[in-house]
């Protein structure tokens, strides 16, 4: 069953889901980093 990874903010004591409206450049290219770092071991692991 895959994970869900989606981005969240936590407030108010519950995790929200954000868009990437809300991310400045840097931030949006960070993520999209750490993400494409998750796909290469998802695959390793899986044997992909």
């Amino acid at each position: 069953m895959p994970i869900d990874r989606g981005i969240t903010r936590y407030g108010n004591g519950a995790y929200s889901p954000i868009g990437g409206g809300e991310l400045n450049d840097g931030e949006r290219d960070e993520l999209l980093q750490l993400r494409r770092q998750c796909l290469a071991t998802d695959s390793v692991l899986s044997g992909s």
